[in-house]
């Protein structure tokens, strides 16, 4: 599924359709869209509706970080080091599957981590705003300058039937994908994301490869799509737009991935990891696969096999190493964690609580230039550029070395009409934080020397030219 910078997608908002997931784990035959504007997952937990209650009392919060990850919680911290721990495990253990070391310098992932329902409510209370609504568990954003996660961690389900937050593990492996392999088959992509969204962590135990009954359930009531079908969806195929067609091809993805990924365990191969290769150096899909994987069609045979099965192989790993004398904690104030959680319902596009939240946290804390660089952040994306400008100027001049200061300082600059003056802060910019550069080309930018007196159509404008795979 695509990802992107402003807001997130749902149809009650007029914009695309946001995938959703049951506690029964139906979410293959449940429609999914990629979405230009940002990736929403949630798992749902039907309960009656309950009054939308936008301000609560203030409850302390802390904040855990990992090199990974950063959760602000207003839990105690044995439930904040459990999660931080668990998503870890799943980067972790996706990465050996990707053989992949060394590290990228990403910006931690950020998680939002409720005590209760009562908490997430607050930050998504559009699933609480009707009767009958479906209540999320955990919801993914996802963009070229912040990745959010908000959860809630009073979920109780049977974890040996279903992992309460299996759909943002699938985004987050998502991510991982597109940081690592520059390329890949769309089947694939989908394919190992459901795959590795069923991960459990027991202890000094990883349990990976889950059957999904929700896709199997599909798979049996109708039949496969032929692999040469299959290999040629990408995302302006109809199996891949249409709400009739898509439960098919997540579904046939899943099993595709984990009949070959568990062959590899079972005949101690590499042939996945070999076809990943061989594809993202532009070898046709058919020719990798009969180079690796297998023929097409004789994979088409073993495959419908595999599905009529009464039992799949799940394997028990040795959890990956990491380190949790990495995990900080600290308290945070009042005021930054108002700004934390305005900061994701700007993201949201829940403008007008988002404001109001901002607007008590400069009160309490009138230099914090966090809450200054959310609300230039809301005027952004509301197209204020002006009034966007004033509280990047502001956050700049208060914290100068703040990454997240600099981008949307310097995204703001790049989007207007910008003159040789614009030109020469956003410079500024990027010789403050030199991981801007790669992050803001994704907005289209020029170089400084071909952007005055331009405006934001000659340049293309916002995002210009991303693509997040090339199926």
């Amino acid at each position: 599924m695509a990802q992107s910078h402003d807001g997130r997608s749902v149809t009650h908002r007029g914009r695309a359709t946001a995938t959703v997931v049951s506690p029964l784990k139906t979410q293959a035959a449940i429609s999914r869209h990629p979405v230009r504007a940002c990736l929403i997952i949630t798992i749902l937990i039907l309960v009656a509706a309950q009054p939308v209650v936008f301000a609560a009392k203030q409850q302390p919060w802390i904040e855990l970080r990992s090199p990974n990850f950063i959760v602000v919680t207003n839990a105690n911290e044995t439930q904040a080091r459990h999660l931080l721990y668990q998503f870890e495990m799943v980067r972790a253990v996706f990465r050996e599957f990707l053989g992949t070391s060394g590290s990228l310098k990403d910006q931690p992932v950020i998680i939002i981590a409720a005590k209760d329902e009562a908490t997430l409510k607050t930050l998504v209370p559009e699933y609480w705003a009707k009767k009958g609504l479906a209540h999320p568990a955990g919801i993914y954003f996802g963009g070229p300058e912040k990745n959010y996660i908000a959860l809630r961690l009073d979920v109780s389900m049977d974890q040996s039937a279903f992992e309460a937050y299996e759909p943002v593990y699938h985004e987050y492996v998502h991510y991982l994908t597109r940081r690592y392999i520059a390329q890949m088959p769309l089947w694939l992509v989908e394919g190992l994301a459901e795959f590795y969204g069923t991960i459990r962590t027991e202890g000094k135990s990883v349990f990976l490869g889950a059957p999904s009954s929700s896709n199997l359930t599909v798979l049996r009531q109708d039949p496969p799509l032929l692999l040469s079908t299959l290999f040629d969806i990408n995302r302006s195929s109809p199996y891949y737009h249409e709400q009739n067609k898509t439960s098919i091809f997540y579904a046939e993805s899943w099993a595709l991935t984990h009949y070959l990924i568990t062959r590899d365990w079972r005949e101690k191969t590499h042939r996945v990891s070999d076809f990943i290769v061989l594809t993202g150096q532009n070898v046709p899909q058919a020719e990798a696969a009969r180079r690796t994987i297998g023929d097409p069609e004789a994979l088409d045979g073993a495959l419908s096999q595999y599905i009529r099965n009464v039992a799949f192989t799940a394997n028990r790993l040795d959890a990956p190493a990491v380190d949790v004398s990495d995990f900080r904690v600290q308290p945070i104030s009042d005021a930054e964690s108002l700004a934390m959680r305005a900061d994701f319902m700007v993201h949201d596009r829940h403008y007008a609580e988002a404001e109001e939240m901002l607007q008590e946290s400069l009160k309490l804390d009138p230099k914090l230039a966090a809450a200054c660089e959310s609300m230039g952040f809301l005027y952004f994306q509301q197209g204020k550029r002006e009034e966007a400008g004033k509280w990047y100027s502001k956050a700049v001049a208060l914290n100068s070395q703040s990454y997240y200061v600099n981008y949307y300082y310097a995204e703001n600059l790049l989007t207007g009409n910008l003159d040789e003056d614009s030109a020469a802060k956003a410079e500024r910019c990027h010789q403050a934080q030199p991981g801007l550069r790669p992050g803001l080309q994704c907005l289209g930018e020029p170089s400084p020397a071909d952007v005055a007196g331009t405006s934001p159509e000659a340049r293309g404008g916002v995002h210009a030219g991303c693509s997040p795979y090339r199926t």
